[in-house]
């Protein structure tokens, strides 16, 4: 404190030349607005008390925030953890009942040959009857047909169609061998669709009592 200086007005804070214009009767500073200088700096240092308060909740609800999505992400990935399931079995929650997509079917048409199973487990890799290609080779294996499919020398759309049916809830093909071959070359493939019980008996007889997804051929 300096010597001589008033007691009541030592301590007052001052306030910048440009806010200070006069001195009242009791001595204090006043701004241009009239308002004592002790009265600004307190409205001042109530704003920054204010202001620090906001920016502590702000920060402080920024902190829960995150802390709540981080929570949030992690319980998500837990749930999606839970849930991952192969294509395959997706696909198989999913689907279509068997039996629906085979009358569904019209009497006739083109097939993906994913769509089908094999009567039986397996079979010769000889066709009974050879036929040819497009360019007069004859083909007489399963092994030639896939080849021809994958060259070009035989149209999927030429040869004749495969009988298909419906068997222990799935659509079987009666003609293994082709289907192998289609399969194989990842053709479509043209049919013919036939109920089991009017099947013939030699058609019947290609049945090895089940479905499968893979022929064997020796």
């Amino acid at each position: 404190m300096r010597q001589g200086a008033d007691p009541a007005t030592a301590s007052t804070p001052r306030v910048t030349p440009d806010q200070r214009e006069t001195v009242g009767r009791d001595g204090l500073e006043r701004d241009q607005a009239g308002v004592p200088a002790v009265a600004r700096l307190g409205q001042w240092q109530k704003m920054a008390n204010n202001s620090a308060v906001v920016h502590a909740g702000a920060a402080l609800q920024r902190k829960a925030t995150g802390a709540v999505l981080q929570l949030g992400r992690k319980k998500g990935r837990k749930k999606a953890k839970g849930k991952t399931m192969s294509l395959d079995a997706f696909l198989a929650e999913n689907a279509v009942p068997r039996e629906e997509t085979y009358d569904a079917l019209a009497e006739e048409g083109t097939i993906s040959p994913r769509e089908l199973r094999f009567s039986q487990s397996g079979c010769t890799s000889f066709f009974q009857t050879p036929f040819p290609d497009e360019t007069g080779s004859m083909i007489r294996t399963v092994a030639e047909m896939t080849a021809a499919l994958q060259n070009g020398t035989l149209d999927p759309q030429t040869t004749p169609p495969i009988t298909i049916t419906f068997f222990e809830g799935e659509i079987v093909s009666v003609d293994n061998r082709r289907l192998k071959a289609h399969k194989d070359a990842d053709a479509d493939i043209r049919y013919v669709k036939v109920d089991f019980d009017q099947l013939t008996e030699n058609q019947q007889s290609h049945f090895d009592g089940g479905t499968f997804d893979n022929l064997h051929v020796r």
